[in-house]
């Protein structure tokens, strides 16, 4: 009864297949999603049964049945809507090759000073294509909101020596000189005005007690765009880095700027010449291998399976200072958030406090939120603190002398 039922679905999924001229993958789902007997079966064997049409057996035969199909048809389609998943994603590519302007990312390097702007720099550089210097793709920006004279100093040095390092490697870099209210309505307004896909930062230096591991800019500007955000600290030059560590969330594969961050990963590692190692599920790793196989990055790979926070917590142990940490995030109303991403950051503030990290929050489909004006006056307009504030920094420096 199972070899029929499930049989007979198969030969008319593939005769579906021929009439329409699907594709496997359509044929597969099709199956899967028709292949289950429930409620219908054990209805009609039922009422069988009880007129003494059916014995016994038959009735038995059929729950056997139903369970059998709808496991197998649980697990093929889970299968199929991975390989349709890869699917979309290589026709979305295909699609977007024919238009010019959607053929190289435009990335937006956003820089604070001269100190961290060629690390900045050379961190974006590596994560792009090679045949993709062309004018346009690349922005330095800088965002003041203070028309001091030291203010426009620091301003010009720090896209002066980004612009440098780009001219080392001949990479033509736009640099902007932005005066605006605050960082995150000058970030979010060059990326209306240039088009830019993805933007890169460099992580906070905490400043207080208090203060978070993303820090308060960092987490607006998440909630404020919905495009690939690249938060970067590397204590290390990339060319002195070993390995790289690269921890997937689960159902990352779904995720609208998958493509983008695993083409961006590949040409990191194939920059800096050494292995990548992804952290993550089976299904995750059959998608990463065939982007990076459609891509042509040639990259040294290993794959360890985790399935839960635990086994992150587990290998940490494994990363050196002399190592690249790679996180991939996401932001709470994606596919891929899970409550465990909640402890990402107080973990890496904790056990990878001197390492070299990127955490990687993927592009999403969605409609961008406009900041209110309370929220573009809150960013970096000073304040005196509180009672309550002065009250937690007293209190913890008196925890740390005991």
């Amino acid at each position: 009864m199972c070899a029929v039922a499930m049989s007979t679905k198969w030969i008319a999924a593939f005769i579906t297949q021929k009439v329409f001229r699907l594709t496997a993958t359509d044929r597969s789902m099709l199956y899967q999603l028709s292949n289950a007997h429930t409620a219908v079966a054990l209805a009609v064997v039922t009422i069988g049964y009880q007129m003494g049409l059916f014995g016994v057996e038959i009735l038995n035969g059929t729950i056997l049945m139903i369970l059998v199909t709808c496991t197998v048809s649980s697990m093929g389609t889970a299968n199929a809507a991975a390989k349709l998943k890869v699917q979309i994603l290589e026709q979305a590519q295909e699609e977007a090759e024919k238009d010019d302007s959607a053929t190289h990312p435009r990335t937006l390097i956003a820089i604070s000073n001269p100190r961290s702007a060629t690390a900045i720099v050379d961190l974006a550089l590596a994560m792009r294509f090679p045949d993709s210097s062309i004018p346009g793709d690349f922005y330095a920006l800088h965002v003041r909101n203070d028309n001091s004279a030291s203010s426009r100093s620091i301003s010009r040095n720090s896209l002066d020596v980004a612009e440098r390092a780009a001219a080392s490697v001949e990479v033509q870099l736009s640099t902007i000189e932005r005066y605006d209210l605050n960082f995150i309505t000058g970030v979010l307004n060059t990326m209306q005005e240039r088009d830019i896909t993805e933007v890169i930062i460099g992580l906070h230096r905490r400043n207080a007690f208090i203060d978070s591991f993303l820090g308060d800019k960092i987490e607006s500007l998440l909630q404020s765009t919905n495009r690939m955000v690249c938060i970067t600290r590397c204590f290390n030059p990339l060319s002195t880095l070993r390995k790289m560590y690269v921890a997937i969330p689960k159902k990352a594969q779904f995720e609208t700027g998958f493509r983008r961050w695993v083409q961006a990963v590949g040409n990191l590692g194939r920059h800096i010449g050494c292995p990548i190692e992804f952290w993550c599920e089976e299904q995750t790793m059959l998608m990463i291998a065939t982007v990076l196989k459609k891509s042509k990055i040639g990259v040294r790979t290993d794959w360890k399976k985790v399935e839960s926070f635990d086994d992150f917590v587990l290998r940490q142990a494994s990363v050196t200072t002399d190592d690249l940490l790679v996180i991939i995030s996401a932001r709470r109303a994606s596919v891929s958030f899970d409550s465990d991403m909640d402890s990402v950051p107080p973990f890496l503030q904790r056990y990878f406090p001197s390492h070299n990290l990127i955490m990687i929050y993927p592009g999403q489909f969605g409609t961008e939120q406009p900041m209110t004006m309370a929220e573009t006056m809150a960013t970096d307009i000073v304040s005196p603190p509180s009672p309550i504030y002065g009250f937690l920094i007293n209190l913890a420096r008196k925890l740390r002398k005991q």
